[in-house]
């Protein structure tokens, strides 16, 4: 099983997959986390064209502290389940993880929280 996180570096989360820098990839069977560096990523290779293939690569969950609402439907679309993070920290969330101590994220929290900021590149085509 392997779990996505938004990063703003190695260690770091980002709010969310749209204000990332890099994208971690945590494996469970390996016990191990992959990085791969959005910014060097071909602009045709979008971000959630990535986590779609890796979908069929056994990528289940994804951690993040925020998602906006239309990333949340393409999560349930692809059958991919958002779990809120606690905290910035991605050990700590990956704890957690396994300790099954990360709750599912509720839509309702995007839609009450949530504000499109001119900066989101949430609803942007490249993003998608």
């Amino acid at each position: 099983m392997k779990i996505a996180f938004p990063l703003l570096n190695k260690k770091v989360l980002a709010v969310d997959f749209s204000h990332s820098n890099y994208l971690g990839i945590f494996d469970t069977s390996k016990n191990e986390t992959d990085i791969i560096n959005i910014k060097s990523m071909d602009k045709k290779l979008k971000m959630m064209d990535s986590i779609r293939s890796m979908n069929s690569e056994d990528l289940t969950h994804v951690i993040s502290p925020y998602y906006s609402y239309i990333t949340l439907r393409i999560f349930k679309d692809i059958q991919i389940k958002p779990l809120k993070a606690k905290g910035i920290n991605l050990d700590e969330n990956i704890r957690l993880f396994k300790d099954c101590k990360l709750i599912p994220f509720e839509v309702n929290e995007s839609l009450l929280c949530g504000e499109c900021a001119g900066d989101c590149l949430g609803c942007d085509p490249l993003f998608f």
